[in-house]
Parts: structure tokens; C-alpha cells; sequence
């Protein structure tokens, strides 16, 4: 296991869909022949998350489970409304990327089916990634994912995917807490949060 230290701060979009994602992608269109050269590329994917963490200062560590074909990179974040657990799935052999952000809680289980009502209304409209509860032990997460086969991974599709993630998380994370213990009813959570209420996330920081 590697480990990178340093403590920085990102500054990232207040916008949960970060519209700078569908450009990214956009990117890396085999359909463009200006981008075709930039496709052969073999870097793989690995490296190409590391740039995008060490140029942003990030400290996180690397886990190769050569045995599953995956390598896990595993960071943490500070938000407005949360601490976060951040893992970034590569998955080389099938060209997919998967980032996850991880709350530290697992909700009680008398409440978790009105928090999956809550997620469930959160997800509705959502662009780019969504949220997964484990109703068995009441964890939550966010997952953004997507695939380069035919293609490759630029740094700027790291960052849009990474910045849509935390930004979402953190964005319906306070109210979800007060869903999850049932301080809060799904509908009238999901009402303040896309109504203004609860927006004020416009900085996710990594920490160590």
C-alpha cells in the first residue's frame, strides 16, 4: 500500500451537476478526429487518476488487489455538511472507473426505509451519478461511474466525476442525517434541500 501525505483544499462547484462533466466526456468522442490520436493513448487509467490527485495535493493510499484485477485508491474529505470516506475503483482489464463517497454513519434501521425514500426523491433528476443505501447495515453512498472502452480517461474527466461526487454528497448529506433518525420526513427534506435550504456546500476539502 502506498501512501501520499499532504493536506490541501479544492475549491468545488456549488452546482451538484457539474455541467463541465459533459464536456469532458464529450472530450474523448471517437467520433472527432482531432481526438482519435488522443484515444491510442495507453496510459493507463491508474496513472491517470494519481496525476489528478497529486495535482491537486490529495494524500491517499493505493491498494492493488492484483487477484481481483482492480486497484482501490482511498482518500478522505472534508465537506460543509459531513466527513467523507472517498475510494476510487479502477478496474483496468474493463476500461471502468467507479468513485464512491462513503458517509462515516450507518443509519438505524427502523428509519432506513424513509431515508430510501429521501434518496430515492434525491435521486430523481440527478445527472451525473446517484446514491445507494445498503438496507442491511444502513450504509450510504454515492457512486459516479463510467467506462473508456474504445477510448481513454483524461484528468478532466477525473475531476468533473470526483467534483460532481462530493459536492452532491455533501449537498443532501445534512438533511439525510435528519432523515436517517427520523428528525425530518423525506418529502419535507427533499423540499428544503432542492428549494435553497440547504446549499451552502461550495467547499469539499481532502484531509488525511
Amino acid at each position: 500500500m502506498t501512501e501520499v501525505n499532504s493536506t490541501p483544499t479544492i475549491t468545488v462547484s456549488e452546482d451538484p451537476v457539474v455541467e463541465t462533466a459533459a464536456i469532458a466526456f464529450a472530450e474523448v468522442s471517437v467520433s472527432d478526429p482531432a481526438v482519435e490520436d488522443a484515444t491510442c493513448s495507453t496510459t493507463p487509467m491508474l496513472d491517470v487518476v494519481k496525476q489528478h490527485l497529486d495535482a491537486e495535493t490529495w494524500a491517499y493510499n493505493v491498494d492493488v488487489q492484483e487477484e481481483n484485477h482492480r486497484t482501490v485508491i482511498t482518500a478522505g474529505a472534508k465537506g460543509e455538511n459531513g466527513s467523507y470516506r472517498v475510494l476510487m475503483d479502477v478496474k483496468e482489464a474493463r476500461s471502468l472507473l467507479l468513485i464512491f463517497i462513503k458517509s462515516h454513519i450507518n443509519f438505524p434501521e427502523n428509519n432506513r426505509e424513509n431515508l430510501a425514500v429521501y434518496l430515492t426523491r434525491a435521486n430523481y433528476g440527478l445527472a451525473l451519478g446517484n446514491f445507494e443505501l445498503d438496507m442491511e447495515d444502513g450504509e450510504v453512498r454515492y457512486k459516479c461511474t463510467t467506462t473508456v472502452t474504445g477510448g481513454s480517461l483524461s484528468v478532466e474527466m477525473v475531476n468533473a466525476m470526483l467534483q460532481n461526487s462530493l459536492v452532491t454528497m455533501d449537498r443532501y448529506f445534512g438533511n439525510m442525517v435528519k432523515v436517517g433518525y427520523g428528525v425530518m420526513s423525506a418529502k419535507q427534506a427533499i423540499q428544503e434541500v432542492e428549494g435553497g435550504g440547504s446549499t451552502d456546500a461550495d467547499k469539499v476539502s481532502p484531509t488525511q
